[in-house]
């Protein structure tokens, strides 16, 4: 700060005309400080009304606070002086995007871009706007371009392997994440991309290694939790897939897939309460969502609820334009069992109907109980927590693995063996803090001179936090 502070003085320096309270308003800018950058973008247009680059400026301090309509107001000021103004132009282009004006915004990108063809950013925003519309030969060639201006543009690279994925042309999009992967190896939102490859390869161990690499770039990243949580299940690991799935629900609250495949899970445990509970989560979160209706009408099916299970299926044939003419034929003649062929048929459900064996049946809750076992398994799961210890103050880290009863954390800072922590699971989108307390059992520093290794075990004598433990019921570590 002491650069800053003593800056201002020489911006003074240059007097109190337009040029000076435009240098201090990009200074304020860059400092993130908006209240400021506008106050002085003001003060140079009360000198200079047609001052082009304040009216600029003050458009992107407006568009970074979200407000749009303000925003697209300077910028029309800015181009009514300057009529070439690129920047202002990729501007209007960004706004017209934030606000679903989608095929606006491609017209003013490509005026922009007849101005100047080898403008960078205006590439990617067409890029991305083709994307959107379906228009993937185009959005390719946009990304090439953006990349023709600059080899360094990573996330073009991810844009271009997104597209060949859904193209199924993976050995291309293979190359792309290599190469955005080259420029940013500490993409998380690539790692995540390129387990989403191999994902749909089928080589499921191996996607889920990528996965993991995402959750150690970035611990609170739910999708990345999601797809490991697919990944599992794929592998018929329903313990870890469960797990996954609860801490992606734990970072986004609101996310209705991971309730869908959590009744999965529970579906193929046989423990369909709990499934029908999670389906109608997902169908509450998202009302669109044929693929959990019906999977909610195959536990009615199993259950010999023949009435709800056929309304779950129309329903969902209702949501993709679908009819089964054969299944209503067979509803009439009350051949049910044939009326719930015909209709998972035609919704192309490739799964048999098959009641689980139940509680008896199942591995999971069972399995790690031998003499030579932990009593208690520990899971490579990746979560950001906050340690606090008494007055001192607070230690950010993550969880590399976890059980119901303590934790091995990964620091910056050595904490005292023996000490009393609170732990805290810190969550995005302003989740609630999930505390417990446990004693510090070790501490070794294998990482590194700065980094440590504490292992947490929760204490005995209090009963974990109802969040906490809810992340692990059900899963055989009670």
């Amino acid at each position: 700060m002491k650069a800053w502070t003593d800056w201002i003085p020489r911006v003074n320096q240059l007097g109190h005309g337009p040029q000076a309270q435009l240098l201090l308003a990009y200074s304020h800018f860059a400092n993130g400080d908006s209240s400021e950058t506008i106050s002085q973008c003001e003060a140079a247009l009360r000198l200079n009304p047609n001052y082009t680059s304040a009216h600029l400026l003050l458009a992107w301090t407006y568009f970074n606070l979200g407000r749009f309509a303000e925003a697209l107001k300077r910028c029309e000021s800015a181009l009514k002086n300057d009529s070439e103004l690129v920047d202002a132009y990729l501007l209007v282009t960004l706004i017209h995007m934030e606000e679903g004006r989608d095929q606006e915004a491609i017209e003013v990108c490509l005026k922009g871009l007849k101005l100047d063809p080898h403008h960078a950013l205006l590439n990617m925003a067409l890029g991305e706007l083709y994307s959107v519309q379906q228009r993937h030969e185009e959005a390719i060639r946009s990304f090439r371009d953006a990349l023709k201006v600059n080899p360094q543009l990573a996330i073009a690279h991810q844009r271009l392997a997104q597209i060949y994925l859904g193209q199924k042309r993976e050995t291309e999009a293979i190359a792309e994440v290599e190469a955005a992967l080259r420029l940013n190896p500490l993409a998380a939102r690539t790692r995540l991309l390129l387990g989403n490859i191999y994902f749909d390869r089928k080589e499921y161990s191996v996607a889920l290694a990528e996965y993991r690499e995402a959750t150690k770039i970035n611990p609170a990243m739910a999708d990345a939790h999601f797809k490991a949580g697919e990944a599992y299940l794929k592998l018929e690991q329903y313990p870890l897939a469960i797990l996954e799935f609860r801490v992606a629900l734990f970072s986004y609250s609101k996310y209705a897939e991971a309730h869908h495949r959590m009744g999965n899970v529970y579906y193929r445990l046989g423990r369909y309460d709990v499934a029908i509970a999670h389906y109608e989560s997902a169908l509450n979160l998202k009302v669109r969502f044929p693929s959990a209706r019906a999977d909610l009408g195959d536990v009615y099916a199993t259950q010999g609820l023949y009435g709800k299970a056929i309304e779950q299926y129309r329903e969902a044939l209702t949501l993709l334009n679908l009819t089964c003419e054969s299944g209503d034929e067979f509803l009439k003649e009350k051949k049910y069992i044939e009326a719930i062929t015909a209709f998972r048929s035609t919704l192309d459900v490739d799964s048999d109907l098959v009641v689980p064996k139940g509680e008896e049946g199942v591995v999971i809750s069972r399995a790690y109980r031998g003499t030579n076992q932990r009593k208690h398994r520990r899971f490579l799961l990746r979560v950001p927590v906050k340690l606090s210890s008494g007055e001192k103050p607070s230690v950010l880290g993550e969880a590399v693995d976890v059980s119901k009863h303590g934790l091995l954390i990964e620091c910056s800072q050595e904490i005292e063996l023996g000490s009393e922590v609170q732990v805290l699971l810190r969550l995005p989108e302003g989740g609630d803090e999930i505390p417990v307390i446990g004693k510090v059992v070790r501490v070794d520093q294998k990482l590194g001179a700065e980094d440590s290794r504490v292992g947490i075990q929760l204490s005995s004598d209090r009963e974990p936090g109802m969040v906490w433990g809810s992340l692990f019921a059900d899963i055989g570590l009670i």
